[in-house]
């Protein structure tokens, strides 16, 4: 069959298919109908013990033997049926199980290829764990067994296998199979029932736009990359109740418009943050007071810790924005040295221009020596200079002086005069505003603060509304000099107030959840039977509902930093190296080793009720270690880093 059935880390039964890569909670018809069930377990007559052979799906084999061997098979048939599988224990280093039955017997079974054999896989030649597993027998070591525990699912996945003198006879698997169908299945399926129904409720009550942007509102919450796919997202996402809000036809379709309005965030969150590194860049060249003669080498070398010179991963974009910054520096001073020149020429025009007896004809050389200690001839740099300036007012001032000249200029200094009262008065206008600006300013922040105290002395309960609250706060006369805040202002007040409440019960909360010392994978239901009598659990909240969504995020945190410090001790592990993925592959020795070392750390330990995910850890930083290959070495990481 191209459908198998598998259960995810909540014992919740769902089914896979191998062709269409597809995954459903209801069963598929492929699975109902008897055609499509295992055989039962049969036991093999004593010349083919050592040939295994699996009997395809009521495929009916014909018989050439004789009636009585009929018979003799068909209650060889019914003992079969009577044979169970007792336990089962994994094979380290392999997918296939060694499985008992309950006539002292034992196979190996495949969950993955779903097949079964008598003998020993040739894949499980060279591994030492299948003689270790035989001597210590069904009810050996319980530790080796990497579930823990006998699992009904698990153990009835293992079928036996079935004789072909044998296949022929028909039997109704269903009646076993109903028979011994454990009780955790029926509860999984009446909770995978009930949520089916809840959502078919839902898709009733919400409009098509409302479950739409529910399934978005998941996405988004799960963290689902623009650059993701489908196939890819759809295992973190299938759990969640809003998974079911939408058809099978439309969930992918919306994923598609996800992702695209998803790309257009993410490209615009990677350009604010590359405008943002370059304004911090260019602040830190306005920190450094540079020159127009730094250099980039020395700069880089004096800098090069600085967050905001590595906000910049390219060098050469980060000497080029040095290079810019420098530009304008050089055009700053440029700037600044015209202007020096232009003040240097209007002082010495000015000294000129003091000089009535200063004509058209005058001479330089005559009259130069009665400025020889005004400030604003030495100002000028040499003799020459001087000269030239001197040429330029003769030229073009002197001779287009005249009398209407005079008058317009005084016309235009009065103007000047007067505009620059109206500048001051206006000036001393707005300096009495502000200063009446800051007065109420200062009103108001007394009256926060009083109201504030107001709020510590009568408000001690974080679930009073602010209707409430404000009914208890006018009794107190206290109230009436905060009038100048607005209601708005006290309301935005009070329910940071609250969230300070809130805070400081929810902080107590967390540490009697601390003191319980619960598992990772514990459930409200579970653990606050335990805390009733805590008088913090009380304290809290008269909501248990709210009680339980602060327990699940306290959870949650809890097993994302147990898998940090999982992460940090691996790294701590001198052994596991680069080469560690090849010797795990040739022998075992060096995994048990790896293991060893991690049973000792409480790290490695927290993580028990999670084991496959913690092995999946494992193996994925030995890949990674394997992709990186050996560290570069201290000369090479030397020259990088300059």
């Amino acid at each position: 069959s191209e459908w198998s059935e598998h259960k995810n880390a909540d014992g919740r039964v769902y089914y896979y298919n191998i062709r269409t890569m597809e995954s459903k909670w209801e069963k598929p018809a492929a699975l109902e109908g008897p055609s499509m069930m295992l055989p039962p377990m049969m036991l093999p007559p004593p010349a083919l013990a050592n040939m295994p052979m699996l009997r395809p799906p009521n495929k009916l084999i014909a018989s050439n033997e004789e009636s009585d061997n009929k018979i003799h098979t068909t209650e060889q048939s019914k003992d079969a049926r009577k044979t169970k599988p007792i336990a089962r224990k994994a094979i380290k280093n392999s997918a296939w199980c060694l499985v008992w039955t309950n006539d002292s017997k034992h196979f190996f079974y495949n969950p993955m290829s779903r097949t079964s054999s008598w003998k020993i896989p040739e894949d499980l030649g060279d591994n030492t764990d299948v003689t270790e597993l035989l001597k210590a027998g069904p009810y050996g070591d319980e530790s080796d067994d990497s579930d823990g525990s006998m699992e009904e699912s698990a153990v009835s996945d293992g079928q036996a296998p079935v004789d072909a003198d044998t296949a022929h006879i028909e039997e109704n698997p269903n009646d076993d199979q109903i028979a011994e169908k454990p009780i955790d299945e029926e509860v999984e399926f009446d909770k995978r029932r009930a949520a089916e129904q809840e959502a078919a409720r839902l898709r009733e009550s919400l409009s098509q736009e409302e479950r739409v942007n529910q399934f978005m509102t998941m996405l988004r919450e799960r963290s689902v990359s623009a650059f993701s796919t489908w196939d890819k997202e759809k295992p973190k996402i299938v759990f969640d109740p809003r998974y079911l809000l939408l058809p099978n036809k439309d969930r992918k379709q919306v994923f598609e418009d996800f992702i695209r309005v998803r790309a257009d965030e993410e490209r615009k969150e990677r350009r604010d943050k590359i405008r943002k590194q370059k304004e911090n860049f260019q602040q830190l060249l306005v920190e450094a007071k540079l020159s127009s003669k730094s250099n980039f080498s020395d700069f880089a070398s004096k800098y090069a810790k600085d967050s905001r010179f590595k906000g910049i991963e390219k060098m050469r974009e980060r000497e080029g924005l040095f290079n810019e910054h420098i530009l304008e520096i050089r055009k700053h001073q440029k700037e600044k040295s015209q202007q020096k020149q232009e003040r240097m020429k209007e002082n010495f025009f000015a000294m000129l221009q003091e000089v009535k007896s200063i004509h058209e004809n005058s001479k330089w050389d005559k009259i130069k020596y009665r400025f020889d200690r005004d400030d604003r001839y030495k100002g000028v740099g040499g003799s020459r200079e001087r000269q030239e300036l001197f040429n330029q007012y003769i030229q073009e001032i002197i001779k287009s002086k005249d009398n209407d000249e005079d008058l317009d200029r005084k016309r235009r200094v009065e103007a000047s005069i007067r505009a620059r009262e109206e500048q001051v008065r206006q000036a001393l206008n707005e300096h009495a505003r502000e200063l009446d600006r800051e007065r109420v300013h200062h009103r108001r922040d007394e009256a926060k603060d009083q109201f504030s105290a107001l709020l510590t002395d009568l408000i001690r309960d974080p679930d009073l509304d602010w209707k409430e609250a404000r009914h208890i706060l006018r009794k107190d006369r206290r109230y009436e000099n905060c009038s100048i805040l607005e209601s708005s202002e006290r309301e935005i007040i009070f329910k940071k107030h609250v969230d300070k409440l809130y805070a400081k019960k929810e902080k107590h909360f967390l540490a009697m959840l601390n003191e319980a010392d619960t598992s990772l994978l514990a459930r409200w239901k579970t653990v606050k039977k335990g805390l009733r009598d805590d008088p913090r659990y009380s304290k809290f909240s008269s909501s248990d509902s709210k009680r339980e969504a602060v327990f699940d995020k306290y959870q949650r945190d809890r097993l994302d930093q147990a898998k940090l410090d999982f992460t940090e001790l691996l790294k701590e592990i001198k052994c596991i190296t680069h080469k560690s993925k090849e010797l795990i592959e040739s022998t075992d020795t060096h995994w048990r080793e790896i293991h060893q070392i991690l049973k000792n750390d409480k790290r490695y330990l927290i993580l028990d009720c999670v084991k496959e995910r913690r092995e999946e850890m494992l193996l994925d930083y030995i890949d990674q270690l394997h992709k990186m290959g050996p560290p570069p070495p201290p000369t090479a990481s030397a020259r990088s880093s300059r």
